[in-house]
């Protein structure tokens, strides 16, 4: 990326509260959580102590665990976007900074 790029970014104020981008992006943050938590989760309870697991089953149960916490933070998760947008929200009318592009 070079310092035009960076400077261009840059140079349209901040995000809206309601934006697109901010609540695309807060829901990729809750799928890289919720897939991490489920992974872990996963690991744990998924095999009997001393169980060894099938050639190739840990690369498609984590695509499966991928492709979970893509539906459910799709479909709501477990509310940590809307928190992430919501915070954002407050944080913008504090600064008294339009919520979004009617405010």
């Amino acid at each position: 990326m070079t310092a035009a790029t960076v400077s261009a970014i840059g140079s349209h104020g901040p995000e809206p509260a309601n934006s697109p981008r901010l609540t695309r992006a807060a829901r990729q943050f809750e799928t890289v959580l919720l897939n991490m938590v489920f992974g872990s989760l996963e690991d744990s309870f998924s095999r009997l102590p001393g169980d060894r697991p099938l050639s190739g089953s840990d690369h498609y149960q984590a695509l499966a665990m991928q492709a979970l916490s893509a539906s459910l933070a799709q479909h709501g998760g477990i509310g940590i976007a809307q928190l992430i947008v919501r915070n954002f929200a407050k944080q913008q009318h504090a600064k008294g900074l339009p919520d979004g592009p009617e405010g």
